[in-house]
């Protein structure tokens, strides 16, 4: 019978050891250490501009960016992956909402900057 219970309970290790990492996955991998959000920067910032502005969006993190997310105020809701970096050529008022993901899956909250034409 104790050979039973060995048995029993090397399975039990063994389907935790198996499911682990699903679960890290799942739920984020904290195994890195990596608790902390990236830091997302656009360039220029907002304020007044009398031309169309290409933004530039840099993200830091020190387990490294997945990716960045980004949607304008003329089309909310639509978020875009920068796949390039996005242009503003309205005329009026423009906010630009961005946020990143990094690698340990730990995701920043959106920010904000508003460009004037």
């Amino acid at each position: 019978m104790k050979s039973m219970k060995k048995i029993a309970n090397s399975m039990k290790i063994f389907m935790l050891a198996a499911y682990l990492p699903v679960f890290m996955a799942a739920c984020g991998d904290s195994s890195s250490g990596d608790n902390t959000p990236p830091v997302t920067t656009a360039s220029p910032a907002g304020g007044p501009f009398s031309t169309p502005q290409t933004i530039t969006l840099s993200c830091s993190d020190d387990s490294g960016c997945e990716e960045t997310y980004y949607s304008y105020s003329t089309d909310p809701g639509l978020w875009r992956t920068q796949s390039s970096n996005p242009l503003i050529a309205a005329s009026g008022t423009v906010t630009l909402e961005f946020f990143s993901i990094d690698k340990a899956n730990n995701v920043e909250d959106v920010k904000s900057e508003t460009y004037v034409f």
